[in-house]
């Protein structure tokens, strides 16, 4: 099976085209091609970038499609996306004449990770993106629930913007994320998104955890900053 995964960022958007193993055997996907794009700043041009991207992707076999956004996902549209504030009341489908699937970023980003990545075989998991904004998904028995509130941005967030090395980001993201740790008390916590792929940023998270009170837990992404594309794809054969 065949499908293309696109990852929607505030500053990139990533793409490809992944041939899926069985549902019950992910480990078996690959991907066969890459396709990275920066993200425009109006509806309309990201359109017309999601179709180049698609049209680049294909080569004239058609494919299912999934989409993942940051922020608030209801039906088939982006209600908001605090990253990219243009996509007000956005429809992929209807934009690009032709349907797609789409799901909120973190929950994409943690079905790859949970079917083949870094939470496999974890009971509970917590998965976090660090990139333009901060994106939250949480996971029992290998199934991303859909926790509403994650998909609304932290009040700190537009701090964590100006929080600048991995120095000063690692306590700061364990300072105001350890509540969220606390409640939903994961046994892995996975890291990623383009801050977590900063060199040191893993292994300094961890060590500022530890200084709280939590074991052990985090680990990076294991499919890098193609999960969310990688997990979109999968989504969109899930539907």
């Amino acid at each position: 099976m065949k499908a293309i995964g696109i990852d929607v960022g505030g500053s990139k958007i990533r793409a490809v085209r992944v041939r899926l193993a069985h549902r019950e055997r992910w480990n078996g996907t690959r991907v066969e091609k890459l396709v990275v794009a920066k993200t425009p700043r109006s509806a309309a041009a990201l359109t017309k970038i999601l179709r180049r991207i698609i049209v680049s992707l294909e080569e004239h076999e058609a494919f299912s499609v999934g989409i993942g956004f940051a922020g608030v996902v209801q039906d088939r549209k982006i209600v908001m996306s605090p990253n990219n504030r243009f996509l007000k009341h956005y429809d992929p489908s209807r934009a690009l004449g032709r349907a797609v699937t789409i799901d909120n970023d973190a929950r994409v980003f943690a079905r790859a990770e949970y079917a083949m990545g870094a939470a496999k075989g974890a009971q509970r998991a917590l998965f976090l993106t660090f990139g333009t904004g901060v994106g939250r998904a949480y996971g029992i028995g290998s199934e991303v629930k859909r926790v509403k509130r994650f998909e609304y941005p932290e009040q700190w967030e537009k701090h964590y913007q100006h929080v600048k090395g991995v120095a000063a980001l690692a306590p700061f993201l364990a300072e105001k994320l350890q509540p969220l740790i606390r409640a939903y008390q994961p046994a892995v916590i996975v890291a990623g998104g383009a801050v977590a792929e900063k060199k040191g940023f893993i292994a300094a998270f961890r060590a500022e955890l530890k200084k709280r009170g939590f074991k052990d837990v985090v680990a990076g992404a294991k499919l890098g900053t193609l999960a969310g594309a990688i997990g979109a794809a999968m989504t969109a054969r899930a539907k």
